[in-house]
């Protein structure tokens, strides 16, 4: 099954990394650095799964899920993190959070 990923991560070699291995698996791919465009594209009604970096030039996307449920409280949020990766999964038991996975070398 192909879906539209929506990628936020404000880290450019992540995003690309991410973004090229999700295109090789035959999905479409949107990328944004930040959870503010990221909230924007989900109220549009675009993508399919949302696959996000936690921290993001200050903002906490925990912070922003409330507002991307209730846009579209059924779209697949998948979230990695690289800082205090323990904390980051405490915080990924969140209702809105479909997975978490910690970037590599965390």
């Amino acid at each position: 099954m192909k879906y539209e990923v929506l990628l936020a991560d404000d880290d450019d070699s992540v995003r690309l990394v991410l973004s090229k291995a999700l295109t090789r698996a035959g999905h479409s791919v949107k990328a944004t650095d930040n959870a503010q465009t990221l909230l924007k594209w989900a109220q549009a009604g675009q993508g399919d799964i949302i696959v996000t970096d936690v921290m993001m030039g200050g903002r906490d996307v925990f912070d922003t899920l409330p507002e991307i449920s209730e846009a579209r409280p059924r779209m697949p949020v998948v979230v990695c993190g690289a800082n205090k990766p323990v904390n980051t999964a405490l915080k990924a038991g969140h209702p809105k959070v479909f997975e978490y996975f910690p970037k590599p070398g965390t």
